[in-house]
């Protein structure tokens, strides 16, 4: 690996730059090791938040990563001092010699007064201005916001530990406390013991002085934080770290293989306004931070970033391009085959993997050792070899595989040991091409007595067409062998034996002699096969074939000696001039014989004067029973010598009485044929009148049926005389009069349709003739058992269980798929009147039955056939439903308008359900305008529970229905308004009364109040009661009306229920009577003057008129 270069600085104008290192990311900050105090926390992205916006808030972090003042350092944070202008009270960056997480006096403190751990140097940021502090100490703020140098925990300014005095923090603003995030920058340079402080791109201070020895006691190594707090004022502030030199965060450097690119280096910098990356050479964008390099050669970058400030940052990495090459050589070359070893010496990068091929084969691989050097060997070579190598792979970064072309080559040499073989019949001969003086052996022995000569290769003894493999072994510098195969030439073969040589004998079949000519030429294509190369010549003896002498020369017309004569063919191959021997016979076959007294043929009359004759049936008789002989029939003789099958007769030959014909008899063993004549005979025969059909209905449907073919042989035998009638299945039974059927009562076994073969046979001769009889099941007709058939009680009286049916209503439902134009439909009150077909019901359109006169059934007939198929119907008559007659229902007009009865009110139909059902369940009840409706059973009343009358009175009709058979009743529901009683208040005058006692109580008659109240009205029903609740509920009525004494004294309201004792209907509001108590009065009378003048003795009345009403009065004088 190549070790990283150090950053680079560069420097402009007055200002140190700093060197980056690496784009800062969350994973380059985690390298911080933060413990925190107080409020103080972390935030995401490299951001510490140290106080909240809070009053007498507080934070401390400190890191726990260690800094060393022998060297230079830099640290850029973004700091941000809160939102509020007049908010407090700052932060400070501190060094200190431990990592120790402390915090100092908060509030004007900042968290650095008096920090516990000593020695330290705090850079100060302060936003708010202390003169003084809390225990007296002189702070000597200024009035802006400031940045100071102090040491030691002591904030004061005004002390030796202020290192630099306060100066304006931002270079443009008193106020850095603007909801903005500042850049600062802290630096330590320590060459220069130079400790710089930038804010916002502005230098604000720069210290010079030994901090190893002078602050911190001669210690080089430190550890940096920050405090912060907030005292009566509140800000939120926190820090954002950009750069930290001491972290690990450099840009690496990269070992490429050739022809690879690095994508993966970014030099990205917060705050940064250019990029430049020198060379540009494989570069894609020189001026951004992470361009794609592709170098072809090792190459150092350098970057070049200015940021935000102007500062310029540099920083140079090198891509070093890998070189790696192999080579292969070969060792020796040539080697023998088969025991020569090829070796290929292959060098390169070491340690190295090569892929290589051998002669094209699979890739094989080999490490490269310490040195760079391998050894392939392949041993017991026989073919030349080439080594070819594929590519080298480094086994270390950057594990290149480089691809490689180079090859070598190993000649792998033998002698030549070619030969060649050249057959004969029953040997063959070897030819060397090769090197010679080799040795020649069987490379397989072949077992057959073969014998090969080991100097020449040559084969004797050999078995023609037989196949020998011989080995030649050279004797040179690389012995080498061959083998060749040689297939001796095969004799002359037939595909099959030669069949003999077969002719008839000419001469009269009844005295043959057994010599006949023969041409021996027709037998060459049968011997040779039609092979062009071979010759055919014929011999009387085997020898003369075998030595080709005394060959027959009259080979067309060659008489045979003796019958049978052997003849011996010798067949040669023109080409290989091998030979065989082989024979056939020469035979001559006497005539087919035939039995003269088989030669005529008879046959049973079909019609009048004729017969149908079926020839071959003789075949056997005419040819004596020999199976070998074929009989075929003409009319002439000509045409039976000739033998054309285009002549023949047909196996059922019609013909008259005494017809004449030709039966040519041929051998099928040797073709000899002779030709006889044929009488032909005509027997009379029975002949059987044409039948009908016999047809049956299967009421199963399954095809098969009883049959009475008994009939059809009693019809046959009244028609014919002296004749046997039988009936059989088939017309083979027929034929031979076999197996005859039993006829009563015959069940056809083919489905649906079936032949029987009726056969009537001649009581005197063999004659017979067979007629066809056909059996025809007729399929009935599936009818569709139709669904009960229910209707509600509609008989004369609707509670006898009576109903009245229309029987054809249910046709359609009955005959399903079936075409009515087809069927007739029937309907029988019994099972047994359904399948005699009578007597049917005579007005099935209007049928009255009862439950008990169910089923009825239906009989559906096919009009064609007749067949039928039943089916019951079942009949239900279900009852009414009871609905009994309701009472009226009447409410109380206790709805008004204006304060006048408008006869209208809100009724319940659903109360009188119970009054017409009674205790029936399964009932559905609905309400109607209109008997049309109820009876229809649409446009039901939707709101019986709460239903206003539209008149008064208003009939309803109620429809009482079944809701399992939807039979119903309608009743009539009377609805009406009756009128509250109508009541006339009595005066006040009648309800006061004097109080002779001055109690304020007396006696009231309330009886005599009513006569005038009710006004005549009649039904109606007083009662007085104490309280309006008890009016209301007609409860608690005052007893004691003719003498009722008020409870409350001078003044009481009673209440007046009045009620129609027949409707039931009362005054929805009690009347309120007042009874009023007065003192009695003392009646002064000045007998000289007139009217009376009436003084009352109370101060409870004033003097006022008074119009006097005597009933009972009771005065003195004073």
């Amino acid at each position: 690996m190549i070790s990283l270069p150090l950053c680079k600085f560069a420097e402009q104008s007055r200002i140190l730059l700093f060197g980056i290192c690496l784009l800062f990311t969350t994973s380059v900050f985690a390298q911080l090791t933060p413990t925190f105090v107080n409020n103080a926390s972390q935030m995401a992205n490299g951001c510490y938040r140290i106080t909240n916006n809070a009053q007498s808030n507080s934070g401390a972090v400190w890191y726990n990563n260690p800094i060393d003042l022998s060297n230079d350092f830099e640290i850029v944070f973004n700091a941000y001092f809160g939102a509020n202008s007049n908010g407090a009270d700052g932060m400070t960056f501190v060094l200190k010699t431990t990592a120790n997480p402390v915090i100092g006096i908060i509030g004007g403190g900042l968290g650095y007064r008096d920090l516990p751990d000593q020695p330290s140097l705090a850079v100060e940021f302060d936003t708010y201005r202390n003169v003084n502090a809390s225990n007296g100490l002189f702070v000597n703020d200024p009035l802006f916001d400031h940045v100071a140098l102090q040491k030691a925990g002591n904030i004061s300014h005004a002390s030796a530990d202020n290192l630099v005095a306060p100066v304006q923090a931002s270079p443009t603003s008193t106020n850095i406390k603007d909801n903005t995030e500042h850049e600062v920058k802290i630096r330590w340079r320590a060459s220069t013991q130079a400790f710089t402080v930038i804010f916002d791109c502005s230098e604000r201070f720069t210290y010079l002085g030994d901090l190893i020895n002078d602050v911190f006691g001669g210690t080089s190594n430190v550890y940096f934080g920050f405090t912060g707090s907030t005292g009566g004022q509140a800000n939120l502030q926190y820090i954002c770290f950009q750069y930290l030199s001491f972290l690990d965060a450099g840009i690496q450097d990269k070992l490429i293989c050739a022809g690879a690119s690095v994508d993966d280096i970014d030099g990205s910098y917060t705050g940064a306004s250019t990029y430049q990356w020198t060379p540009t050479t494989g570069v894609s964008n020189p001026n951004i931070a992470n361009p794609v390099f592709t170098p072809t050669e090792t190459t150092t970058y350098l970057l070049t970033v200015t940021d935000n400030c102007g500062d310029v940052m540099e920083h140079e990495f090198t891509i070093t391009v890998a070189d790696f090459e192999a080579s292969v050589t070969a060792v020796e070359s040539p080697v023998c085959n088969g025991t020569g070893e090829a070796q290929f010496a292959i060098t390169g990068e070491p340690n190295a993997e090569v892929a290589y091929t051998i002669n094209n084969g699979a890739e094989e691989t080999v490490f490269l050792d310490d040195t760079g050097e391998a050894l392939v060997t392949v041993s017991g070579v026989n073919v030349s070899q080439t080594l070819q190598l594929v590519n080298l792979t480094v086994a270390e970064e950057p594990f290149c595989t480089v691809p490689l072309t180079e090859s070598a080559f190993v000649d792998v040499t033998l002698d030549d040991a070619s030969f060649y073989l050249t057959p004969g019949c029953t040997d063959a001969t070897a030819t060397v091409t090769g090197v010679s003086g080799g040795i020649f052996t069987f490379d397989t022995n072949p077992g057959d007595g073969a014998v090969i000569d080991e100097t020449t290769g040559e084969i004797s003894n050999a078995i023609p067409g037989a196949t020998y493999s011989v080995q030649y072994l050279t004797n040179g510098t690389c012995p080498n062998t061959s083998v060749e195969q040689v297939t001796l030439y095969l004799l002359p073969t037939i595909s099959s034996p030669i069949t003999d040589y077969v002719l008839c004998d000419q001469t009269d079949y009844m005295t043959p002699d057994g010599i006949e000519e023969f041409d021996l030429t027709s037998k060459d294509l049968e011997v040779t096969g039609g092979n062009p190369d071979y010759a055919v010549s014929y011999y009387e003896t085997a020898n003369d074939a075998e030595t080709a002498t005394n060959p027959i020369v009259n080979l067309t017309t060659y008489a045979n000696l003796s019958n049978p004569q052997t003849i011996y063919v010798r067949l040669e191959n023109t080409v290989t001039t091998c030979y065989d021997v082989f024979d056939f016979d020469l035979v001559v076959t006497p005539l087919p014989i035939y039995d003269s007294a088989q030669t005529d043929f008879h046959e049973c009359e079909e019609v009048p004067g004729q017969a149908d004759f079926d020839l071959h049936s003789h075949d056997s008789a005419l040819a004596s029973g020999v199976s070998s002989v074929t009989v075929s029939y003409y009319s002439s003789q000509i045409e039976a010598e000739t033998g054309d099958a285009a002549t023949q007769l047909p196996d059922i030959y019609v013909a008259p009485d005494m017809a004449q014909i030709w039966a040519r008899l041929q051998s099928s063993v040797t073709g000899c044929w002779t030709a006889v004549q044929i009488t032909l005979h005509v027997d009379p025969a029975p002949i059987a009148p044409a039948l009908t059909a016999l047809e049956e209905c299967a009421f199963d449907n399954d095809g098969f049926e009883n049959f009475d073919v008994q009939s059809v042989i009693d019809y046959i035998e009244s028609q014919l005389t002296d004749v046997t009638v039988t009936a059989h299945e088939t017309m083979d039974d027929a034929e031979f009069g076999t197996n005859a059927i039993d006829p009563v009562d015959y069940t056809n076994i083919e489905a649906n349709t079936q032949t029987l073969y009726i056969r009537v046979s001649s009581a005197f001769t063999v004659c017979y003739d067979i007629e066809e009889l056909q059996l025809i099941v007729h399929q009935a007709p599936i009818a569709t058992e139709p669904a009960p058939y229910a209707l509600c009680d509609n008989g004369p009286d609707d509670t006898d269980g009576e109903g009245i049916f229309v029987l054809p209503s249910r046709e359609s439902e009955i005959l399903g798929g079936l075409d009515p134009a087809l069927y007739t439909v029937g309907y029988f009150a019994t099972l047994e009147a359904a399948q005699a077909n009578t007597p049917a019901i005579a007005t099935p359109g209007s049928y009255t039955a009862t439950n008990t006169d169910s089923p009825v059934y239906v009989r559906v007939t096919d009009n064609a056939t007749g067949c039928y198929d039943i089916v019951e119907l079942e009949l239900i008559v279900n009852p009414l439903p009871v609905a009994t007659q309701p009472t009226p229902y009447t409410l109380c007009d206790v709805n008004t308008i204006g304060g006048q009865p408008d006869e209208v009110e809100e009724f319940d139909l659903t109360t009188k359900i119970p009054e017409i059902i009674g205790v029936q369940t399964g009932i559905n009840v609905t309400f109607h305008h209109t008997l049309a409706d109820a009876d229809a059973n649409i446009n039901e009343i939707q709101n019986p529970q709460a239903y206003t009358n539209q008149s008064n009175a208003e009939a309803i009709y109620v429809r009482v229905t079944f809701e399992a058979t939807g039979c119903y009743r309608i009743v009539l529901l009377d609805i009406r308004v009756e009128p509250l009683p109508i009541v006339v208040p009595p005066s006040q005058e009648d309800l006061t009364m004097c109080d002779p006692d001055s109690d304020g109580h007396a006696q009231f008659d309330l009886d005599a109040l009513v006569e005038d109240m009710i006004n005549n009205g009649e039904n109606l029903s007083v009662t007085f009661h104490e309280t309006a609740q008890d009016a209301e509920l007609g409860i608690n009525a005052i007893p004691n009306t003719d003498n009722y004494t008020n409870t409350n004294a001078y003044n009481q309201t009673i209440y007046v229920r009045v009620e129609n004792t027949v409707t039931g209907c009362y005054t929805a509001t009690a009347y309120a009577l007042n009874l009023i108590v007065v003192d009695t009065l003392r009646l002064m009378r000045t007998f000289r003057t007139s009217p009376f003048v009436i003084r009352t003795t109370t101060t409870r009345m004033p003097w006022q008129p008074w119009t006097l009403r005597f009933r009972t009065a009771t005065y003195w004088s004073t």
